[in-house]
């Protein structure tokens, strides 16, 4: 095993990878629901081909693959690792929130340099938060919103050493974010959604929001929508799964991947495409993991690997080889796992790049 190299470009490298903002997997109230009582059983997961993080109905959340630089002591594992307790939101391998609402940050140290010796508390009471990369906005649950870190990845235009209360927006309930905090969504309690980039004001995008989730806003009537340079319309009572960033996600509708890409365009019209969709599964409730790449050792067939929830409540590994073939001489190999600790690891097994000597 080796020790993760310390420092921002560690540090940004391995935020993208985890995602932040809504993970894969359960998100919403959803990844929330826990339980003191029975088994120990995953709840959420965010899952890469260069590791896995998840959290467990127990509060536990637990890692096997690539070093989180988390803290100066995360290593690569090859079986699950605890590396948190008490936890009631993982936002990501840098931020959550723990039982007691309290928010805590690990990794770079964004005001002073360096790492950070330990976990650093920066407010109690809290609901909602980005991730944290290299700056955090997060909400009380009095509506306030709060910005720390460095200028520009804090979501505004100036650096703050402190967990600093912004008062230009009230009755907040949820913030969200991409990859960065460059830019970020805030949800207010009468449903409206505004739009936040770090050297802007906030600007107003929908008012009959019920959700956000990334860059993306789910609205009162089930339509969905992504913000990036302007409000795109993607479709309506689409489930947002696979989300590591806003061009890996992919969306369920009746149990099976949507043919819509994640800005709202729509695939390419042709043999291949429609063999592709013909394999996706059919019996999708939550959408993990979503994967498509060539086998250099085999002539370049493209395989597609999905990690996804049934609808019995199974964790489906499903396989494809060779998934654009139009001559119907595709391979598919499915195999089930259950919400265990112990199983993350035959899901890494499944997911994993092995690395090159």
């Amino acid at each position: 095993m080796r020790k993760i190299k310390k420092g921002i470009v560690a540090f940004i490298i391995a935020v993208m990878c985890l995602s932040i903002i809504t993970g894969c997997g359960k998100s919403g109230s959803d990844s929330n629901k826990s339980s003191s009582g029975g088994a120990e059983q995953v709840e959420t997961y965010r899952v890469d081909s260069s590791r896995i993080s998840v959290l467990t109905n127990k509060g536990n959340a637990y890692y096997i693959g690539g070093g989180l630089a988390f803290s100066k002591e995360t290593v690569d594992v090859d079986k699950p690792t605890k590396f948190l307790e008490n936890v009631k939101d993982l936002v990501s391998g840098h931020a959550w929130i723990d039982k007691n609402n309290d928010l805590y940050i690990e990794g770079v140290d964004s005001i002073n340099g360096g790492h950070l010796n330990e976990p650093k508390k920066l407010g109690g009471n809290i609901v909602s938060s980005t991730p944290y990369n290299l700056g955090i906005v997060a909400v009380d649950k009095d509506g306030n919103l709060y910005s720390f870190g460095k200028e520009k990845f804090n979501g505004f235009d100036k650096t703050y050493k402190e967990f600093t209360k912004i008062d230009d927006i009230k009755d907040v309930v949820k913030v969200s974010s991409s990859i960065s905090n460059y830019w970020f969504l805030a949800l207010t309690k009468d449903g409206t959604v505004y739009n936040k980039k770090f050297d802007k004001k906030f600007e107003k995008v929908i008012d009959n929001a019920k959700d956000i989730q990334g860059s993306y806003i789910i609205a009162k009537d089930d339509e969905v929508y992504y913000m990036g340079n302007e409000l795109t319309k993607i479709g309506k009572s689409l489930k947002i799964g696979g989300y590591i960033d806003p061009g890996a996600v992919k969306f369920v509708e009746d149990k099976t991947i949507a043919r819509v890409l994640w800005d709202g365009k729509k695939p390419k019209n042709d043999k291949e495409t429609d063999v592709l969709y013909q394999q996706y599964p059919k019996d999708i409730k939550e959408l993990i993991y979503h994967n498509i790449s060539s086998d250099k050792n085999k002539d370049g067939k493209h395989i597609l690997k999905m990690v996804y929830e049934n609808m019995d409540g199974d964790i489906v590994l499903y396989n494809v080889y060779d998934c654009y073939n139009i001559n119907g001489k595709t391979e598919k190999n499915t195999s089930k796992v259950n919400k265990s600790v112990d199983d993350i690891a035959k899901i890494w097994d499944f997911v994993k790049v092995e690395k090159k000597n």
